[in-house]
């Protein structure tokens, strides 16, 4: 099983590749990461600091 996620300007993405046999098992992680997703305050700042970071380097490039 493969598992990947990231987030990009628009978008976040989500995904796993699997076996046909772990069919269950993958649609459980995702409808879990969709459904059952909590915030953690620390981190949420943690990541507010780094999308602060990214948007500051956008706006140093003119092509953005």
């Amino acid at each position: 099983m493969y598992i990947n996620a990231y987030t990009g300007r628009e978008a976040n993405n989500y995904s796993i590749k699997f076996f046909s046999e772990d069919v269950l098992t993958g649609l459980e992680i995702v409808s879990n990461i969709v459904l059952n997703s909590i915030s953690n305050t620390t981190e949420i700042e943690l990541e507010r600091g780094v999308i602060l970071q990214e948007i500051g380097m956008s706006l140093d490039i003119t092509d953005d």
